[in-house]
C-alpha cells in the first residue's frame, strides 16, 4: 500500500521546516531508499524567475538535509522552461547560493551533458535526459503544486520535465504533451516525491493569482500523488489527461491518504472551455512551428511568442519620473531610463516583472495579449 502523506502548514520558515519532515516521515521516510554513499539528484521546480511560482527554499533546503543525514551526497539539479535563460533565472532565485550554504553541489542541467534514452510516446521515440539523472544512484522529487493552462494541474510527473534537453520538451509539446508526460510516468522512477503545496499558483504555472493552501504533501509514487493532489486543487483527477494516461500503465493503484485533513481549493484552475480549447490549439501550433524552426537550425520562437502576446511589463513613460527603481531590480538590464527604453529581446529571458511593484509611480503594468 502506497501511502501519500499530508502536513498542514504554516508560512513561517520553521513551520514549513516541520512540515516538510512530517510529510516525508509519514511517506516512509528516506531510510531504506536512500542509502550511505549515494548520490542523490534533488530536482525541485525552479521553471522561472519568479520567487511565487517556484519550490519554496525551505522545502528544498530539508529534504537536502534529510539525505546528508544519511551520509549521501545530494545534488541540486534543474533546467527551467525553454522560453527562459536558464542561468540569469538559476542566478535570480539563489540556486547556487542556497547550495553554498548547503555545502553542496547545484548543476544547471543546459550547461551539462544529455543522454539520450527511448521514450513511450506514440509519436517521440527517444528523448534526451540530463546525465545526471541517468547516472545518480536515486532521485528525489520537489515539485510545486500548481495550475496550469496547457495540462490543468502540474504535479510530480510533470516537473520531471525539468530533466529532459529543451530540444527534446519542444519536440513533445508539438506532438503530443499529455502523453509525453504520462511517459515520464514510466521513465523516472524517484525515491521520493515532495510536494510544496503552500501557495498554488492558479490562473497558470507561473503568473496570475495565488492562493494559500498551507500543504506539505509525500509519496514514493508519483501518480498516487498527483491523484490525491488534483483533488486539493479542486480538480477531478479523471478530468486530466495525463493522469488518465498514467493510470491506465499502472492500473488500480493502491494507496492510502495519511496525515492531515485538507479543505480542497473550491474553484476550477481554468477559465471558459472554448477558450481554453483555443489557448491550447495555438500553442500547440507555435510549439510544432517551433519543432520545425529547430530542425532547421532556428533558435526557438516561444520566447518571442511569450513576450509579445503572453504577460509582460509594459512602461507608460509619461508617468514615469526617471528614479531608477526599476533598472535596480531588473536580472537582465532591460530597462535603459536614458533611451526610455524598455528591450523586449532581453526581458524575454526573464519576464521576472518585478519592475512592476517596484515603481512608485505606477507606470509599469502588466500586459497581456491573449488571456485564456
Amino acid at each position: 500500500m502506497i501511502a501519500v502523506a499530508i502536513a498542514r502548514s504554516g508560512f513561517e520558515p520553521d513551520e514549513v521546516a516541520g512540515a516538510t519532515r512530517r510529510a516525508m516521515e509519514l511517506a516512509g521516510g528516506l531510510s531504506g531508499r536512500i542509502a550511505p554513499g549515494q548520490r542523490v539528484l534533488v530536482k525541485p521546480n525552479l521553471v522561472a524567475p519568479v520567487h511565487e511560482a517556484v519550490t519554496d527554499k525551505v522545502v528544498l533546503s530539508e529534504v537536502v538535509r534529510a539525505v546528508i543525514e544519511l551520509g549521501a551526497t545530494p545534488m541540486i539539479g534543474e533546467c527551467p522552461g525553454f522560453e527562459y535563460d536558464s542561468r540569469v533565472t538559476l542566478e535570480f532565485l539563489g540556486l547556487w547560493k542556497l547550495a553554498d550554504e548547503l555545502g553542496v553541489e547545484a548543476v544547471n542541467f543546459e550547461e551539462e551533458d544529455y543522454v539520450r534514452v527511448p521514450f513511450e510516446h506514440p509519436v517521440v521515440k527517444w528523448v534526451k535526459v540530463a546525465r545526471a539523472a541517468v547516472e545518480c544512484d536515486a532521485i528525489i522529487n520537489v515539485p510545486r503544486m500548481k495550475c496550469h493552462k496547457l495540462t490543468d494541474v502540474s504535479l510530480a510527473i510533470k516537473n520531471c520535465f525539468g530533466m529532459l534537453e529543451k530540444p527534446s520538451r519542444r519536440e513533445i509539446h508539438a506532438w503530443g504533451l499529455n502523453r509525453g508526460i504520462a511517459a515520464l510516468y514510466r521513465l523516472f522512477r524517484p525515491a521520493l516525491n515532495v510536494l510544496d503545496g503552500l501557495i498554488i499558483p492558479m490562473s497558470g504555472a507561473v503568473y496570475g493569482n495565488y492562493e494559500r493552501l498551507g500543504v506539505v504533501a509525500a509519496s514514493s509514487d508519483m501518480l498516487a500523488l498527483d491523484l490525491v493532489a488534483a483533488e486539493l486543487l479542486g480538480v477531478s483527477p479523471t478530468s486530466v489527461e495525463h493522469i488518465v494516461l498514467a493510470s491506465r500503465w499502472n492500473g488500480n493503484l493502491p494507496s492510502k491518504v495519511v496525515g492531515d485533513e485538507v479543505e480542497p481549493i473550491h474553484r476550477a484552475c481554468a477559465g471558459k472551455q472554448w477558450r481554453r480549447t483555443a489557448y491550447r490549439r495555438i500553442y500547440q501550433a507555435i510549439y510544432a512551428m517551433d519543432h520545425c524552426a529547430s530542425r532547421l537550425g532556428a533558435n526557438s520562437l516561444i520566447p518571442w511568442f511569450h513576450t509579445r502576446f503572453g504577460i509582460r511589463p509594459s512602461i507608460d513613460w509619461s508617468r514615469c519620473n526617471f528614479c531608477g527603481e526599476c533598472p535596480k531590480v531588473c536580472p537582465v538590464n532591460a530597462i535603459d531610463l536614458d533611451k526610455k527604453k524598455l528591450d523586449y529581446g532581453l526581458c524575454s529571458k526573464a519576464r521576472c516583472l518585478y519592475c512592476i511593484p517596484i515603481c512608485p509611480q505606477g507606470a509599469i503594468t502588466e500586459k497581456q495579449t491573449f488571456k485564456m
